[in-house]
């Protein structure tokens, strides 16, 4: 069982591309779609942490 201090960290890479597409019907009549768009995103993200591992009991 590991017990002291810890650092950590982390790197990640997303890329999103919102669109929103809805047709509506209503009996027999169809309404025009309605298009929601935005621009795309692309980030590069990372996280940091640290602490310190306690022993609670030897055997936990």
């Amino acid at each position: 069982m590991f017990e002291g201090p810890l650092v950590q960290g982390a790197v990640g890479y997303t890329n999103v591309s919102p669109t929103y597409n809805e047709t509506l019907t209503v009996g027999s009549q169809t309404v025009s779609p309605q298009n929601i768009n935005a621009d795309n995103l692309s980030v590069l993200t990372g996280n940091v942490g640290a602490g310190y591992n306690f022993l609670i009991a030897p055997k936990f």
